[in-house]
């Protein structure tokens, strides 16, 4: 049966990116045949967003090619929906720095354009309420959970949302305060989140929700809740049997119990995320399991497991987090900290140009006093007790500024450590948008099915048999499609 799924799954993902592969097909077709600016600006930013989560080196290269055209055109309102794209290009690809540094300059420029206009590319809300989503949700995949509350607390000021919008907000800010370890917050809006969630649908919908007031009740080391709240994930309509929440679920649950020293619990759910992870790309998930067991081992005093699965746990971290992806997730800080940098190097020569001037005029009047009165011991003297005064400031300073380097590589190497576990998160995004509409095409088949079965009944108590024939033809055809694909 598990095999069928796998299967079923992989046809219909397969259909759905194929779907997404003519439709941008075409429009690549069509590039060579617009000769008009406008259309073809249009066109770029089509084929952009519609390979934005599919294809993301497409996207970033089609946001670029529109975003030259905007520039070109010189129309800012084309240039901030480029922008826009090539922003969540970049956040969808993990490169959080460079994604907040476009998506803040198109945010710069809809704000000056002072209008709530709704565009292709916005899903229907105001474009300037999409800027400030996608930077609450970059910030807060890069750790930096106060710029992301504020751009969040910005995007609820549009009026219009409906039911599941104010869902969604309260679970993001709900998981904002989780990752930050405000856990009071967390369980407020969890809590309100969850009151929505009931409210829509007469019983749960989104796993995300009972997941996370899970991991709070967890880091709050109420167990029991915890458990609770992991148990209610699994049977919201949301929750399949092989998907990024599953894995978290069945990692909340194996963690729980370890805390619990319900050992043997806990490698039961372990196991159950293991084998997960081979029907899903879930890395994260992967990562947070290989951690769980070796706990669990050591806890156990089978040194051998624990010792295999803390490597794994190693291998895969290094693997997550590379020299060059850690470079990506800090490039807006060094940037910030560069330009800090000149401002003080600006200063600092500022001074030593002071300094300079100074120094030239005291040796100045030395010599002046040297030649008049160089027969004089006491200025002498006193010319000597300044420079040394001098060097010594000199040394001071010299030392203030190697001091101030230490504390700055010290704070560049937390920052680093901080941002590392913060692009944890960056795989997470995208997994259950691409598994809903592949299940769709699941119902449709079947449902068609079912009608052409009904109407071949329907022909045989007629005694049409030719009728029914062809209609048992055609139910034929689908199975042997859906055979074929499969």
């Amino acid at each position: 049966m598990k095999k069928i799924f796998i299967a079923i799954f992989l046809l219909f993902f397969i259909e759905y990116l194929q779907g997404q592969d003519r439709q941008t097909d075409s429009l690549k077709q069509l590039l060579p045949q617009v000769k008009e600016d406008t259309s073809l600006f249009k066109t770029l930013l089509l084929i952009s967003f519609n390979t934005l989560y599919s294809y993301s080196d497409t996207a970033i290269h089609y946001a670029e090619k529109a975003l030259l055209l905007a520039k070109k055109l010189e129309e800012p309102k084309k240039e901030s929906e480029a922008l826009r794209v090539y922003g969540a290009a970049l956040l969808v690809t993990g490169n959080y720095s460079l994604s907040i540094d476009y998506l803040l300059k198109g945010l710069h420029i809809e704000e000056k354009l002072k209008t709530y206009r709704i565009t292709d590319i916005s899903y229907g809300k105001p474009l300037l309420q999409i800027f400030y989503y996608d930077l609450s949700e970059a910030y807060r995949n890069q750790g930096d959970y106060e710029h992301a509350l504020s751009y969040y607390n910005k995007s609820k000021m549009f009026p219009g949302n409906s039911d599941d919008d104010v869902r969604e907000s309260l679970m993001n800010l709900s998981q904002i305060y989780e990752k930050s370890d405000q856990l009071d917050s967390a369980l407020f809006y969890g809590k309100k989140a969850y009151d929505v969630d009931i409210k829509m649908n007469g019983k749960g919908e989104r796993a995300p929700i009972y997941i996370t007031l899970g991991n709070v009740y967890y880091k709050k080391k109420n167990y029991p809740l915890a458990l609770n709240y992991y148990r209610i994930a699994q049977l919201t309509s949301d929750f399949n049997f092989a998907n990024n929440d599953a894995m978290d679920v069945n990692n909340g649950m194996a963690k729980t119990f370890e805390q619990a020293d319900k050992l043997d619990s806990s490698i039961i759910y372990a196991q159950k995320s293991l084998n997960l992870q081979r029907l899903i790309s879930y890395p994260l998930g992967t990562l947070n399991t290989y951690s769980i067991l070796a706990d669990i081992y050591r806890k156990e005093g089978k040194l051998d497991s624990a010792i295999k699965y803390l490597q794994q746990t190693i291998l895969l971290r290094d693997s997550l987090f590379s020299k060059q992806k850690e470079k990506e997730v800090q490039n807006l800080s060094f940037h910030e900290q560069l330009k800090e940098q000149e401002a003080i190097a600006q200063q600092t020569q500022y001074r030593n140009q002071i300094r300079i001037y100074i120094l030239g005029g005291g040796l100045i009047v030395l010599l002046l006093i040297a030649g008049l009165l160089w027969r004089n011991n006491l200025h002498r003297k006193k010319a000597y007790t300044l420079l040394e005064k001098q060097k010594k400031e000199t040394d001071f300073q010299k030392e203030k500024v190697e001091q101030t380097l230490v504390e700055l590589k010290a704070t560049q190497s937390q920052l680093i450590q901080s941002e590392k576990m913060a692009s944890l998160g960056e795989l997470t995004a995208g997994i259950a948008h691409e598994i809903q509409n592949p299940l769709n095409f699941v119902n449709n088949f079947s449902e068609v099915s079912n009608e052409l079965l009904d109407e071949m009944k329907t022909e045989l108590s007629k005694g049409n048999i030719k009728d029914a024939g062809e209609i048992a033809d055609d139910v034929k055809m689908n199975l042997e499609k859906i055979l074929h694909h499969g």
